[in-house]
């Protein structure tokens, strides 16, 4: 039997197996709650936006609540750029693990880029909550809206 967290817009299922926090530092719980209260979905090659903003989030909260330090967030970070490092395309139809942590990489260098122009990763998510389903291309324009010009981050996915 399949033992992991599933999600759907109001509602989600969590197995009675899974950690609250994983050993990497993320947490399924956050995971599939970012899911349910974001209620952002990827457009047919763009999972991984979904995906990965659940997995940066699960990240991002757990730090915020003090549940992980700082160090083991950024060291989680590091990680999640070395097992998506492989990976050449995040565009695709489903997120494979390391096209999600890949992407956790992804969102975490955006949000940098956000905060060194006055905004932040939070911004820009409260922006795609809007879409009914988000691609790259609306990513990348509510980006500049928040940027006044296009993201260094976001120009070279593919």
């Amino acid at each position: 039997m399949w033992r992991g967290g599933l999600s759907a817009p109001a509602s989600l299922w969590l197995h009675a197996d899974r950690p609250l926090l994983s050993q990497n530092g993320t947490s399924p719980i956050l995971h599939e709650l970012t899911h349910v209260i974001s209620d952002i979905r990827g457009g047919p090659d763009d999972d991984w936006i979904a995906e990965g903003l659940a997995e940066y989030y699960s990240l991002e909260i757990g730090r915020r609540a003090k549940l992980i330090s700082e160090e083991r967030f950024a060291k989680a970070i590091r990680l999640a750029g070395k097992s998506g490092a492989q990976v050449n395309r995040l565009r695709g139809a489903e997120s494979t693990t390391d096209r999600t942590r890949k992407a956790v990489a992804l969102f975490a260098a955006l949000d940098t880029e956000l905060r060194a122009n006055g905004s932040s990763i939070d911004a820009l998510t409260v922006l795609l909550m809007r879409h009914e389903t988000t691609t790259l291309e609306q990513m990348r324009a509510d980006a500049r809206k928040l940027l006044g010009r296009a993201s260094t981050v976001l120009a070279g996915v593919e």
